[in-house]
């Protein structure tokens, strides 16, 4: 969640902010004290001081996908759109748990099961539907099937990677750099 915002998530920021900006009861006594700045710098500064308020961050070039959500609902609550501010800020609540069923979908699409699997070992484990799953435990579903799978191609009678046979000690290995030391 570190990559930077996109250029059109920045696009709908700003869009958001200058609706924001033009609904601001206070815009026109601070454009009369900025009236050494143009208005479009004016709405600049202010966003600025508004993400900052928002995430801490006062550019969007440093801002992370990790703030896009609370920047969004801060400039729809500041435009008067207070039930979509809602909703994204559900959105962001559950942005852990759709990350987790988003990789899980693919583990499961990789290994070439349906759901169905999922939701199984879901009913088996935590005695609750897979729609009804926490975050913890949908990271939990998602590395089940990954090891299930893993273990699935390891041939029977083969020791798997990093295990020793029953009784035969680990040696050492040295790589081959020509270092050595």
């Amino acid at each position: 969640m570190n990559s930077p915002l996109s250029l059109d998530q920045k696009r709908v920021i700003s869009q958001l902010a200058a609706s924001a900006y033009k609904v601001w009861p206070e815009r026109e006594a601070y454009e009369l004290i900025n009236s050494d700045m143009p208005k479009t710098k004016c709405l600049e500064a202010w966003r600025h001081v508004e993400q900052g308020k928002a995430v801490g961050i006062q550019s969007l070039r440093e801002c992370t996908q990790a703030h896009y959500l609370r920047l969004k609902a801060h400039f729809e609550a500041l435009g008067g759109r207070l039930d979509k501010a809602q909703r994204t800020i559900r959105r962001e609540a559950s942005n852990g748990a759709r990350i987790a069923l988003h990789k899980l979908t693919g583990a499961l699409h990789e290994a070439g099961l349906d759901e169905a699997y999922a939701a199984q070992i879901c009913r088996q484990m935590y005695r609750i539907e897979l729609g009804h799953a926490s975050e913890k435990q949908l990271w939990n579903l998602f590395y089940t099937i990954r090891n299930r799978r893993r273990n699935r191609r390891t041939p029977a009678g083969e020791a798997g990677a990093g295990s020793t046979e029953q009784g035969a000690e680990p040696t050492y290995v040295p790589p081959d750099d020509g270092n050595p030391f």
